[in-house]
């Protein structure tokens, strides 16, 4: 007979530990999105993506340049782990979408409308239009999805709204 048993352990860190937890976050996001720039920049010149092993060289050239020294700071395991995210979905066949935040919790998913007034607490979302209702984060993820999956299809940029003006659900909106 076989037993299988699991432990369950909490931290608990100090508040110097706990900025540095929030540091090696920083850093870690940090070297994502400069890696994500500098993959933008090269597709964009017509360039070749790097994979894992020349975002590691970069990589060691940021930490040891002069504009990020505080870069050292933080162990390098978790930041090349960063990496491994541009490179592992590339590798399953998968895209990085860029979104910007703008509207996307203040959008309604249903008929489109835009305002402040939308999500007037944290968590909860109603459309002052049509008076839709859902969880201010998921209303979020839905348009910043449909937003890719815009930006994806039809190569357009501050793609937000999924009902266009003028139309109604479920028609289908001409590409300019």
């Amino acid at each position: 007979m076989q037993r299988l048993q699991a432990f369950k352990y909490e931290l608990r860190p100090d508040g110097q530990q706990q900025r540095q937890m929030r540091r090696f976050a920083g850093s870690c996001r940090f070297v994502f999105n400069k890696a994500l720039a500098l993959q933008k920049a090269r597709y964009e010149q017509g360039e070749k993506k790097l994979g894992y092993a020349g975002l590691c060289k970069e990589l060691t050239a940021w930490r040891n340049g002069s504009e990020t020294p505080w870069l050292k700071d933080a162990p390098v395991h978790p930041l090349q782990q960063t990496l491994k995210v541009d490179y592992k979905l590339a590798w399953n066949g998968g895209y990085l979408i860029a979104v910007p935040p703008q509207n996307t919790s203040r959008t309604c998913p249903a008929c489109g409308h835009v305002s402040k007034d939308n999500r007037q607490t944290q968590a909860q979302f109603a459309c002052v239009e049509c008076g839709f209702e859902e969880n201010a984060d998921l209303v979020g993820a839905i348009n910043i999805l449909r937003a890719g999956h815009a930006r994806f299809a039809c190569e357009v940029r501050d793609a937000v709204r999924s009902p266009a003006a003028g139309t109604r659900r479920g028609e289908s909106v001409p590409a300019d």
